[in-house]
């Protein structure tokens, strides 16, 4: 499943528009842009702070762990997607980071979209993998488990019906993110080098996502600790409760794109 809405999204609206990794794909023209600036930002030096090293550590190492696991998970995920897609726009200020539904019948089927995927299956190379240069200038490692154990859609909608925040997290975070870090197994098992993955981005900006559309529903509520400073981020909670004031949009609904 994909969007119904378009990237004229972005002309009627000037924000930002976020697309499907399925939809990007379907435009090589796109993709090709998408990967030029990911390239780019891969050969900045790890000192510089719009480069891919730099923010990837700033989840785990070589900074000190900032990522936040706890009530401000949704938030500090948010500010953290938002660091890196800002970034690749200083590059092209025309792209914009896709997402994943890791629940569809197709993820269900082929698992990884085909560009995330290993280059023997026809991934593309800086998509595929990444060298930590902070750990021996290593490749990331995937031990990926059957497409047919991603988390299914039951458990997101799950979670999509809880009614305070507090709850809504407890459910996603425990049952839908956590098996997603279990799925692609290796570095993704610990908060260290996760965030060098690339597909670690595609499938926590469907996380994002969802969190946005629960905030849609009438009886969605915010988190806690509105002043509370995202670690590591330089934002606050309060910072990141509104998508359309960081300058980007998901569509809301969805057709089937993927036959």
């Amino acid at each position: 499943m994909a969007e119904v809405l378009t990237p004229e999204l972005e002309s009627l609206t000037g924000l930002r528009y976020r697309p499907s990794v399925r939809e990007l794909e379907k435009d090589p023209e796109k993709l090709d842009l998408f990967v030029d600036a990911w390239r780019k930002i891969l050969a900045k030096p790890k000192e510089d702070e719009s480069s891919f090293h730099h923010i990837a550590g700033i989840h785990g190492f070589p900074a000190p762990i900032s990522c936040q696991h706890n009530i401000h998970f949704f938030p500090w995920h948010r500010a953290y997607l938002l660091r890196l897609e800002r970034a690749l726009n200083k590059v092209d200020p025309t792209v914009a980071l896709p997402w994943w539904d890791f629940t569809t019948d197709l993820s269900l089927k082929e698992g990884l979209p085909r560009s995330f995927q290993s280059v023997a299956n026809g991934g593309v190379d800086v998509l595929a993998s990444t060298k930590i240069v902070f750990d021996g200038d290593r490749e990331t490692m995937r031990e990926l488990s059957s497409p047919s154990d991603l988390p299914p859609k039951s458990l997101v909608e799950n979670a999509m019906r809880q009614r305070n925040y507090r709850s809504f997290r407890d459910s996603y975070y425990t049952r839908v993110h956590n098996a997603m870090h279990q799925w692609l197994g290796g570095d993704a098992l610990g908060p260290q080098w996760t965030a060098f993955d690339p597909a670690f981005w595609i499938f926590h900006c469907a996380h994002d996502r969802d969190w946005w559309l629960w905030q849609l529903d009438p009886n969605g509520a915010d988190p806690p600790f509105p002043n509370r400073i995202l670690r590591g981020l330089d934002m606050t909670v309060g910072d990141v409760l509104d998508i359309n004031k960081l300058g980007y949009e998901y569509a809301t609904t969805e057709i089937a794109v993927e036959a």
